[in-house]
């Protein structure tokens, strides 16, 4: 059974919390987990998030990107290193 990200929409969609940014940011994440291998860990450059989200404020970016993670959508781990991208893990214990 395909246990991919893009399963969790309809959660998200029912969760009362979550914005269209929120939706936005998230399936940024799952295209990039879909051309990246479709490993549950994915590197992401803030950069090309926001362009696939079309958000322009690195604020927004920070603060959905948190809340996703404080809602237990994902796992961020950032980078604090210019050089080297971040990495997410998508939460798929919401699929049961």
């Amino acid at each position: 059974m395909d246990r991919g990200p893009w399963k969790m929409i309809p959660i998200l969609l029912r969760d009362t919390r979550i914005t269209y940014v929120h939706l936005a940011v998230f399936l940024a994440l799952c295209d990039l987990w879909n051309k990246r291998g479709r490993e549950n860990k994915v590197f992401i450059s803030r950069r090309a998030v926001m362009y696939l989200a079309k958000i322009h404020s690195f604020t927004t970016y920070h603060k959905h990107i948190e809340q996703l993670q404080a809602m237990d959508y994902i796992s961020y781990l950032p980078s604090y290193d210019p050089g080297m991208k971040s990495a997410i893990f998508f939460k798929l214990h919401h699929l049961g």
